[in-house]
């Protein structure tokens, strides 16, 4: 429509223009120094430079001459060329008027929906990463990232296991609903760890729930010792199954990125989201001085999830965001850890892993923060590695590095997926706590089966309590 009318407004205004040249062989085109130069004096250069061509088609004098004399020939008789405005009516004038300024509108309009995205997702972690993948499948994705790099902050700090078990019962099944993609995709994220729960005498009661909740069956002390030999004689019982997997996050969150790549969209870091509108086709998203147009926001923003939410006058769920500390200590006593199963305390007040022939420590610490690129605290960590040492025969004698991310999760420790129940196209892919990377490829696909209108791969009973109706 834009287009039509800004061709109706350039036929009335064609219409309405006199063209009168003023040309001739004797009229004056320039004035050097007061004197007149008509077009007869411009052909003279012309003729020498064409008589100098023929005498030596390589003199650069006489094209020169010829070519400065057409240019300047042609440039003459535009400029002799007067344009009239002839007389219209108020009418007509008006009409020019309303279809220019209403063309440009309209057009202006179209170009916006052309240049419109379907999904905007913020935030670069497994949780952004995964659903933009998924959701290149309905429509073009472009990413925003407001650090250097993807992963940054709680994604690139993860234990990063696969463990089906490990849970609520709606994250088991988004577990078990990732198990094919985290072995078969692009040749598979796992290599194998096994999982071993530790117990004392003080820690009975603990040991035997998460024995029974964690699937573990029960080893001697000899067997432990088989696969972790440097437990102490504190260890009274030991729990144990080899069905736990480290993931390979970084080439997880690669795969997926270069997923939405390879359908179209766009991948951006560096890319700190300052204001959200809605407008009455989509969103407006600023990122400084740049504005983005979607038609979807997909808020995958980590402990940042409400701040998004608040931006686009969306309620927020109540994230919570959670410290988890790490210490990496050399491998205790010179042992090659690299076939050591991953390694915890009854109610997970602690767990220790094998890391590039070094050993991680944790503290399994829950410590209440403001969304920040966190640290790790030097007392924390001490209680940590304090219950660590309490089940090993080898002390800790010094600390390679330490660091801290933010678990975030939703008031009922579940995660937040799908639409939101006020504005559908606000889409939330949040609360992911300690469970990013193992259930990211389920999550992101009932993401995308909930915005597609397709069928969940995970049950219903569970898919309610995923989704943020719940928690309206």
């Amino acid at each position: 429509i834009g287009i039509v009318m800004m061709i109706a407004v350039g036929y009335l205004l064609l219409r309405g223009i006199m063209v009168r040249p003023q040309f001739g062989l004797g009229n004056a085109m320039y004035s050097i120094g007061g004197f007149p130069v008509t077009t007869g004096l411009v052909l003279v250069p012309f003729a020498f430079g064409v008589g100098m061509i023929f005498y030596n088609s390589r003199n650069w004098i006489g094209w020169l001459l010829a070519g400065g004399s057409v240019v300047a020939l042609v440039v003459g008789v535009i400029a002799s060329i007067n344009f009239t405005l002839v007389r219209m009516s108020a009418f007509d004038l008006l009409v020019i008027i309303i279809l220019l300024v209403g063309g440009i509108g309209f057009f202006t309009i179209f170009k916006r929906r052309l240049a419109m995205i379907d999904f905007l997702v913020i935030g670069g972690g497994i949780a952004g990463t995964s659903v933009g993948a998924r959701l290149s499948a309905l429509g073009r994705v472009v990413l925003l990232e407001q650090e250097s790099a993807l992963a940054y902050h709680a994604s690139g700090r993860s234990a990063a296991m696969f463990e089906e078990s490990y849970g609520l019962p709606s994250t088991i099944a988004l577990n078990e609903a990732s198990r094919d993609y985290h072995f078969n995709a692009n040749g598979g994220v796992t290599s194998p760890r096994g999982l071993m729960l530790v117990g004392t005498a003080d820690t009975t009661d603990a040991f035997k729930a998460d024995l029974v909740s964690m699937k573990l069956h029960e080893v001697s002390r000899d067997e432990a010792r088989a696969l972790l030999p440097i437990l102490n004689d504190t260890v009274t019982r030991v729990g144990y199954h080899s069905e736990a997997w480290d993931l390979d996050t970084d080439l997880l969150v690669q795969n997926f990125a270069r997923d939405i790549k390879h359908a179209g969209g766009d991948v951006r870091t560096s890319a700190r989201v300052t204001a959200i509108e809605r407008t009455a086709t989509g969103w407006d998203v600023s990122i400084g001085d740049d504005l983005i147009s979607a038609k979807n926001i997909v808020n995958a923003a980590g402990p940042w999830v409400d701040a998004i939410a608040q931006m686009a006058a969306i309620n927020p769920i109540g994230i919570t965001p959670l410290r988890r500390s790490m210490a990496r200590i050399p491998a205790p006593g010179g042992h090659d850890v690299s076939s050591w199963p991953l390694m915890f305390g009854p109610d997970e007040n602690w767990y220790a892993k094998p890391d590039a022939g070094a050993l991680i420590v944790s503290p399994a610490d829950e410590t209440l923060m403001e969304p920040m690129d966190a640290w790790a605290d030097d007392m924390v960590l001490a209680e940590g590695l304090a219950r660590y040492e309490s089940h090993v025969t080898e002390p800790v004698t010094r600390m390679l590095s330490n660091w801290a991310g933010l678990r975030s999760f939703a008031p009922d420790r579940n995660l937040v997926l799908g639409p939101d129940p006020s504005d559908p196209t606000f889409i939330w892919m949040a609360g992911q706590g300690g469970y990013g990377f193992q259930t990211a490829p389920a999550a992101s696909q009932l993401v995308a089966d909930l915005v597609g209108g397709q069928t969940p791969q995970i049950p219903a009973d569970m898919v309610e309590k995923l989704t943020p109706a719940r928690l309206a």
